[in-house]
């Protein structure tokens, strides 16, 4: 007798079928699945590259010692500096999207 696929039933009755993938519904395949290291590893970076990133009060007494400068003008330097950053990203995206359709699109590039 021929077993009846569990998708095929509930599309018969009309209903949808939530279940849990089973080695035999995801081709004989079983272990770990590597999606969730990419997820802890993107976690990861931006958590340092936020804390890198959002940490500019930290050296400002060095930038006054050095520099001879007030807190304020360190300050400005800093807001100068993110404000670049925010001004130069749509060119720097333009660019990166512009470099990646050249060379064959996004599947070839990655």
């Amino acid at each position: 007798m021929i077993k009846e696929n569990p998708r095929v039933r509930a599309a018969k009755a009309g209903s949808r079928l939530l279940f849990r993938a089973t080695p035999e519904h995801r081709g004989g395949r079983s272990g770990f699945f590597y999606g969730w290291v990419i997820v802890w590893a993107a976690f990861t970076l931006l958590m340092i590259q936020s804390g890198i990133g959002y940490s500019t009060p930290v050296p400002f007494r060095f930038f006054e010692a050095d520099f001879t400068i007030g807190r304020r003008q360190a300050a400005f330097i800093f807001s100068c500096s993110q404000v670049m950053a925010f001004v130069m990203g749509p060119f720097a995206g333009s660019l990166a999207l512009s470099l990646v359709c050249c060379r064959g699109g996004v599947r070839r590039f990655v």
